[in-house]
């Protein structure tokens, strides 16, 4: 009996196992080259952000949306990742930037900012692999999340606002104000 009870767990834990190598996915990614050295600014700001914001502290991951709102072309979204899950079917290619990976997705590549290369490297997507702290509670859910808006407003970057599911991180929003503004 005890034989037969550990080889129907052995299955499940092999059976879970191939199932999570199966979620995981690598694909190529174009590399590109900043041009727009104006960007860095925010992104160093945005990187020590993160850095105080439980969920995240320590990754090295960000996910870069242009075309997001159709009416607001110069928004910028940026959010922060373990890991992304699957691969967005509008990746357009990446940068390395104080050793954070900043994957952009969009329609097309904005030439006043990026220039592309003919450098890819291969990045694996799926479910990131679960962290703990000293006392032994998961650091990452699914549910975590940090975002922040900007605007790209004559090529010169601007943080609109910061937003994470715990209201005790510095959340702001200048969203409204900066698009009323004529």
């Amino acid at each position: 009996m005890k034989n037969t009870v550990i080889l129907i767990l052995l299955f499940f834990i092999n059976f879970g196992v191939s199932c999570q190598s199966k979620k995981k996915e690598i694909h190529p990614i174009k590399e590109l080259n900043v041009i727009n050295f104006n960007l860095f600014s925010v992104l160093d700001t945005i990187i020590q952000m993160k850095e105080e914001v439980e969920w995240y502290k320590g990754t090295l991951f960000f996910l870069v949306e242009f075309d997001e709102d159709s009416t607001k072309p110069d928004l910028i979204v940026i959010r922060a990742y373990e890991k992304i899950s699957y691969c967005y079917p509008n990746i357009i290619g990446f940068f390395d930037y104080k050793k954070h990976s900043f994957v952009i997705t969009g329609n097309t590549i904005d030439t006043t900012i990026f220039q592309k290369t003919n450098k890819e490297r291969n990045f694996e997507f799926g479910l990131p692999p679960t962290r703990y702290t000293k006392k032994g509670e998961s650091i990452l859910n699914t549910g975590a999340f940090a975002v922040w808006s900007i605007r790209n407003k004559q090529c010169k970057f601007k943080i609109l606002g910061f937003l994470t599911n715990n209201e005790n991180d510095p959340w702001f929003n200048n969203f409204d104000t900066e698009y009323n503004e004529k």
